[in-house]
């Protein structure tokens, strides 16, 4: 809405604070989602670790990044 807030009636007001908290909680959703799969990526990833060191004898190691560098 183009409206200053002081310009709107209290039900436009309200409808205005409605659609706010509609978005908010849509963005939430979609937020909450994002985390599901990156937790469910990252289960799978150190599943697939503990196969390879158990069956496969690999051992995975994590560099690490030398700062002096």
């Amino acid at each position: 809405m183009g409206l200053n807030q002081s310009q709107l009636t209290p039900e436009q007001r309200i409808k205005q604070l409605e659609q706010q908290l509609f978005d908010t909680q849509q963005a939430l959703i979609k937020t909450r989602q994002q985390l599901f799969q990156a937790n469910q990526k990252a289960e799978f990833f150190e599943a697939v670790i503990e196969v390879l060191k158990q069956d496969g004898g690999f051992y995975i190691v994590k560099e690490h990044s030398d700062p002096s560098t």
